[in-house]
């Protein structure tokens, strides 16, 4: 790791230190100032302070557990879980902590059997009216399953950073990953603020369950990544700001193969009335990637380079009202490769939709596209292309016990050039029960 890395590395681990998130999403998003969209109702604040624990038992129905359509095996899967939240918020700190333990256990393929965690924390610190510290901590170890949960914490990713990539379906595998990231911000004016931030990650893979011997190689891309970066906003009106965010990011993969990227682009916010948000970010992205993930770091840094020059572009509209909340978002970026590729321009389209039926059901519909494509200028450059969509329907049988109905569809294809990636047709049939203790969260 070069220099200028182990420098953004420290610095990130530091904040570390002191930082505390967010509750987690459907999806793990896991770096770079990751924001998402709550599903919230409009009048749904969070209380000042509590604590809150939801006990899960799921009954699974899965059409291809090796998330390989040359593999595809059916199975029933047993899960037994708890989400428990912490908060507290004081006038110069605010806090929250969220750990999710799963056990998995399936009914044939006993060899899949897993007992997932992770743990999320998120916090701010006001040294100052105008002087701001806050972070979060990430951890998870998980196979990489879209684990059920309740309708409440579903929510799209809406980072205008690149991160390490989570839209590719890898071969069946253990997957820790671990990302820090810490900002500091400050009040230059009563309408312009300046945010200073440093961040890394990791994610590694283990145990692939049989991988073809002698086609495949015999790892997924280990990922570390650093960020860096800084931004200002100035409130033109109370409902508009503009902004301009410089960004830099570097991976690194396996044995060698390495980027480094520089973006820098214009930000926009406008709250059109109470209910409604829309948030606008372009601007030009430059790439240099260095060597194979395959090659030893000497001869990787030495003999094969690319530049890229492209947009990186995004934007999120966020609708609602007491009983609808809805999301779209779409993104261009530059992310890692998500263990199946080095660094690839990513685009995403993304859509969810909340609404309450009647006083007794709550309803959420979510739909995903995604595309990865290698950096690499040469005519062989991996591709993938995943899609994924999904509802679920809940139902409060008690004051305090739900019942969960959900369905979620998954596609990826991919191109020759992905080594480890495999084609995916899979769906996923969940009825759960969510039992909730203590104080509501909202």
């Amino acid at each position: 790791m070069r220099n200028q890395d182990k420098l953004l590395a420290s610095a990130a681990c530091l904040c570390a230190l002191l930082c505390c998130p967010r509750p987690a999403a459907a999806q793990i998003q896991i770096i770079s100032d990751q924001s998402t969209t709550s599903l919230s109702y409009a009048g749904e604040a969070p209380s000042p302070s509590g604590v809150n624990a939801e006990l899960e038992t799921s009954l699974l129905r899965d059409t291809n557990v090796f998330s390989n359509n040359e593999r595809p095996f059916s199975d029933f899967i047993f899960q037994e879980g708890a989400l428990v939240n912490l908060w507290k918020t004081e006038p110069r700190w605010n806090l929250a902590l969220q750990y999710r333990p799963t056990l998995m256990a399936y009914d044939n393929e006993t060899s899949l059997d897993n007992f997932d965690q992770s743990l999320d924390f998120t916090g701010q610190y006001s040294f100052t009216q105008r002087l701001r510290f806050r972070g979060t901590e990430n951890f998870g170890y998980f196979t990489g399953f879209l684990q059920p949960i309740s309708d409440e914490y579903f929510s799209l990713p809406t980072s205008p950073f690149g991160t390490l990539n989570s839209n590719l379906i890898v071969p069946t595998s253990r997957d820790l990953s671990e990302g820090s990231e810490g900002h500091i911000d400050y009040d230059v004016s009563p309408r312009g603020s300046l945010d200073l931030m440093g961040g890394y990650a990791i994610q590694n893979f283990s145990g692939i369950n049989s991988p073809q011997q002698g086609v495949l190689p015999a790892d997924l891309l280990n990922t570390s990544g650093t960020t860096g970066g800084a931004s200002y906003q100035y409130r033109v009106t109370q409902e508009f700001t503009l902004g301009a965010r410089y960004v830099y990011q570097s991976f690194h993969y396996g044995l060698g193969g390495s980027d480094e990227t520089n973006t820098a682009f214009a930000t926009a916010h406008w709250s059109v009335g109470p209910r409604v948000d829309f948030d606008l970010y372009g601007g030009p992205s430059f790439s240099r990637t260095y060597g194979g993930p395959y090659l030893a770091p000497s001869e990787s840094e030495t003999t094969v380079s690319f530049n890229t020059l492209g947009p990186s572009v995004g934007g999120t509209f966020t609708l609602r009202s007491d009983q609808t909340v809805f999301d779209i978002t779409a993104q261009r970026s530059v992310s890692s490769g998500g263990g199946l590729l080095m660094t690839v321009t990513d685009s995403y389209e993304g859509a969810e939709f909340r609404r309450q039926l009647g006083d007794n059901w709550d309803f959420v519909l979510i739909a995903n596209n995604a595309r990865s494509v290698a950096l690499q200028t040469e005519p062989d450059r991996g591709k993938v292309e995943s899609d994924s969509a999904g509802a679920a329907f809940e139902h409060p049988l008690f004051s305090k016990l739900s019942v969960h109905f959900e369905y979620d569809y998954l596609r990826q294809r991919v191109n020759n050039y992905v080594p480890l990636g495999t084609n995916v047709n899979e769906s996923q049939y969940v009825v759960s029960l969510f039992y909730r203790l203590g104080e509501p969260r909202l």
